[in-house]
């Protein structure tokens, strides 16, 4: 009897974020190679969207992107009212992005909005 195998197809350039706490505790997000993402509370430009009553995450809070060519996560603050930061507490400066490395964390305003960056 012949066995049959499954194609298996495996993803480059695949970036996961996921929630440590707070309101995105434990969720993930996908972000593919070329494609940016932001995260705010605007429903009409945020792809990953906080709910209205989370005063400390502006509008469009700051965005994401895969760099495929340095295998880096960009992460820019959109010039957020309470600041994007480092998992080592750095403040961004708006409008310039910032390099992450697989297993970096980043939060948003404050400590419960913690996120850790994966490049699969």
């Amino acid at each position: 009897m012949d066995k049959e195998f499954k194609k298996t197809e495996i993803f480059h350039g695949l970036v996961c974020i996921t929630g440590q706490n707070g309101f995105f505790d434990g969720k993930t997000l996908s972000i593919r190679a070329g494609d940016t993402v932001t995260i705010g509370r605007d429903r009409g430009s945020c792809t990953l969207l906080f709910p209205p009553d989370h005063d400390a995450i502006s509008g469009t809070h700051c965005g994401l992107r895969y760099n495929a060519a340095r295998n880096a996560i960009e992460l820019t603050d959109m010039e957020s009212k309470n600041g994007t930061y480092t998992g080592d507490g750095n403040k961004l400066t708006p409008g310039v992005a910032h390099e992450l490395k697989d297993g970096d964390s980043f939060y948003l305003a404050v400590r419960e909005n913690t996120f850790t960056a994966r490049i699969i």
